[in-house]
């Protein structure tokens, strides 16, 4: 049985309420870049600041925290991640970053404000020290944090297919083809893991061109039962396309999705044109695994 974790505990013994006297909202914002905040006057929800962009990301449960780890960790060396856990002071200059060890096996370590590092073995270990180490913070002062892109597109209740290309456009994803023919905009597509720090895209074009400047549109991935779990990436026209590494050029991804799990990512779009989504096994999975997903694009309805 899974470990509960109550508001009253994380009230009684590890949350200290957010002073309520702040009132400016980025300052606030800044002030918690790394923190888990629960939100005590509430259910108990739990919420991660992004550092890099001092935005709040939900976590509802154990599944959900361990994808926001993986999705927003950085890559460390293992010579680095031994300095982290070694000196102190380097560790403090590191507080609130999530490390994925990239030389070993992806694992991922959580560096509280005090620069201890919690290893995040898997989603019931990184919700509980989550909340172990979250401070209480009223409704008003977390309302006045800004919410994710994904967390935003969360509360939109509706939402209405775009049109698909024509039908001499249409094809199939194709393995390790950046040239691969224009795919509808929902489908499916199998998947190969790569192994770690390698990327063995199954592609396809989508015809954005007579979608508006500004259109916020809605990936939606669903995973299949086999071996691998899966990653994709939204690439926009003239993204330059790495073959290791994390990428730097997609507008929207979804990163470590479970088998026979769901999820859905905001893209925003800069301006029309053809875009390619690359679909693929994950870093952590067995390399040369196999599974098959299903994806949907749509936008938001006005």
């Amino acid at each position: 049985m899974k470990k509960q974790y109550s508001v009253c505990i994380a009230l009684a013994v590890f949350a200290v309420l957010v002073p309520a006297t702040r009132a400016n909202a980025q300052e606030l914002a800044n002030s918690l870049k790394g923190r888990i905040l629960i939100q005590v006057e509430s259910k108990g929800e739990a919420w991660y600041i992004n550092p890099k962009d001092a935005k709040r990301y939900y976590m509802a449960n154990g599944s959900e925290a361990y994808s926001i780890m993986r999705t927003l960790g950085v890559g460390v060396t293992n010579k680095d991640l031994a300095k982290i856990q070694s000196d102190k002071q380097v560790a403090l200059k590191q507080q609130g970053k999530i490390f994925l060890q990239v030389e070993s096996h992806g694992e991922a370590f959580y560096i509280d404000n005090k620069g201890v590092a919690h290893y995040l073995k898997d989603g019931e270990a990184a919700y509980g020290i989550m909340r172990e180490l979250g401070l209480g913070i009223t409704n008003k002062n977390l309302d006045s944090i800004p919410k994710s892109d994904k967390d935003v597109l969360a509360e939109k209740t509706g939402s209405q297919p775009l049109p698909n290309p024509t039908e001499q456009n249409a094809g199939v994803p194709e393995v390790n083809n950046p040239n691969s023919g224009y795919c509808d905009w929902s489908g499916k597509a199998n998947i190969i893991a790569p192994g770690m720090n390698k990327h063995a895209y199954t592609y396809c074009k989508l015809d954005f061109s007579n979608v508006a400047s500004g259109t916020n549109m809605k990936l939606s991935v669903q995973n299949g039962g086999g071996a691998s779990k899966a990653s994709v990436d939204l690439f926009p026209p003239g993204a330059v396309i790495l073959s290791t590494g994390r990428q730097t050029d997609s507008i929207c991804y979804i990163y470590d999705l479970s088998s026979n799990a769901s999820d859905y990512a905001a893209c925003p779009i800069a301006k029309p044109g053809i875009y390619t989504l690359g679909m693929e096994g994950n870093w952590f999975s067995v390399p040369d695994s196999t599974n098959e997903i299903t994806y949907k694009i749509s936008k938001l309805a006005n």
